[in-house]
């Protein structure tokens, strides 16, 4: 409640949903969910008893199968088309006492979740998505008062790897004050953003290296699962790529993991990967938070610009322990440090964007930007066909921005084939299928549960009658009187 009312404070939140599970086994574990009004998540809230095991893995599963119910049937992952920055989203906060982990076959160790089999869950790896994080508040409060903390208090939490791999952060609490100060921290992390994997790289392909073929060992070789602000003007336009390509030979889409991986070079970029000036070129800029990297880029090379690239497979993702020259590198982007040197920013670009701004260079009058030289649209249809089909769409924007008003992009209803767009139309229909199936059980047992509670209790039989005493039964005291 007191995690509600820190949110309420700002009008922005007025339109946040609230979804209460539990670790009941099946529906009993949904007590608020999509169809269910803030009322009925406050009554909800007032009535939990601890009565079920400590099955928190099985308990996520189904809270992440419940965010993600109607993700697929509206395309918000954009799968095949690049990772668009239309998002939806979600801070799950666990509470627990931070105890056993208790499951029907015994105590367990570890805590996990187990597989899903949702419609849609074939197309990502992990059971979250890039704009979901867990946060978790260990509730260890002593048993009695004058038992000092640090006897109650255990040396790490058993959800502390999962908020990592989220994106989120593990919290305990020993007070019901601390409690409370955990949820306005928790309140304060509540952000629009993505969740990226940075990794830096050794060495660079030949066309790529741009003069730089070693950098210092100083800088941070991984930023695993940190958040890049998406600001709330922000209009998406260029996706982050996919990490795999597709053809006419590809049988299925292939999963991707919920993170995406982008490769970042330590060294100053040439000006050629520079936006040329007065082009007004359309970017997204996305504030990254802090981190290890960004502290050393801040107080080592605050006036540089570092390019940023998508490490591409073929035909699937990999999982190499180290991006090397070996691998394809698509730059996608760029990382700087604001104007006020406070934070770090990652530009987000379109695909092989220096060869681009090679090309708008050459255009100099407003003659040829409605119908460029032969020479010229060779060139940049070349461009178009090295870069994913997913860039069409909003490239043909961008260059009307600029004002290169010639046609020069084919109208495309989708970047995959026939094969592809059918399977995933197939993959949507059963997702909403599913949806619809888990709101109709859910809607009847609340029907259930409503109608068990409104029947009257049956009258209570009056006590059978006593028979009488017998004069043998009676005692001898009786008897003399």
């Amino acid at each position: 409640e007191h995690l509600l009312k820190v949110r309420a404070r700002d009008p922005r939140n007025a339109s946040d949903r609230h979804f209460l599970f539990t670790c009941d086994p099946g529906l009993d574990g949904i007590k608020a969910g999509w169809k269910d009004t803030y009322a009925g998540f406050t009554s909800a809230l007032k009535m939990l008893r601890a009565r079920s095991l400590s099955t928190i893995g099985a308990a996520l599963k189904t809270c992440f199968e419940h965010l993600n119910l109607f993700r697929v049937h509206s395309n918000i992952d954009s799968y095949g088309h690049g990772r668009m920055l239309y998002i939806e989203p979600a801070t799950v906060v666990l509470l627990t006492d931070d105890g056993s982990l208790t499951c029907p076959a015994g105590v367990q160790t570890i805590m996990s979740l187990p597989s899903t089999s949702m419609p849609g869950s074939e197309l990502t790896l992990e059971p979250l998505r890039w704009d979901q994080r867990l946060f978790a508040v260990s509730l260890r409060m002593p048993p009695r008062e004058g038992l000092g903390s640090a006897v109650w208090e255990v040396a790490q939490s058993k959800t502390a790897a999962m908020c990592d791999v989220t994106g989120g952060q593990s919290f305990s609490a020993t007070t019901m004050k601390e409690a409370l100060h955990r949820m306005e921290q928790i309140a304060a992390k509540m952000v629009p953003g993505v969740v990226v994997n940075l990794e830096r790289v050794v060495s660079l392909p030949p066309e790529l290296s741009h003069g730089v073929h070693h950098v210092s060992g100083d800088v941070p070789r991984q930023c695993l699962h940190k958040m890049l602000h998406v600001l709330p003007s922000t209009t998406p336009l260029w996706p982050i790529p996919e990490s795999y390509t597709v053809d006419a030979r590809t049988a299925a889409i292939p999963p991707r993991s919920a993170h995406p991986t982008l490769v970042f070079c330590p060294a100053p970029v040439p000006p050629s990967f520079l936006i040329p000036p007065n082009t007004h070129f359309p970017a997204h800029t996305l504030p990254l938070e802090p981190c290890a990297l960004s502290h050393y880029m801040l107080s080592h090379h605050s006036g540089e610009f570092w390019a940023v690239y998508a490490p591409m497979h073929t035909p699937a993702p990999t999982s190499a322990p180290e991006f090397t020259a070996a691998q394809t590198l698509l730059p996608c982007g760029l990382l700087h440090a604001n104007a006020t040197r406070s934070l770090v920013e990652l530009i987000l670009l379109p695909a092989n964007f220096p060869h681009l701004w090679k090309l708008l260079i050459t255009l100099n009058t407003a003659a040829q930007k409605s119908n460029p030289p032969q020479a010229w649209r060779k060139e940049f249809d070349q461009y178009v066909q090295s870069i994913p089909p997913y860039y069409t769409s909003p490239l043909r924007i961008a260059m009307k921005r600029v004002g290169v008003t010639a046609n020069l992009l084919p109208d495309m209803d989708s970047a995959l084939p026939f094969s592809l767009q059918n399977s995933l139309k197939r993959i949507k229909h059963l997702a909403k299928v599913e949806a619809d199936r888990l709101q109709a059980a859910l809607a009847a047992r609340d029907v259930a549960q409503r109608t068990a509670k409104a029947m009257p209790l049956p009258a209570a039989a009056p006590p059978p009658a006593a028979p009488p005493l017998h004069p043998k039964t009676l005692p001898r005291s009786e008897e003399r009187r």
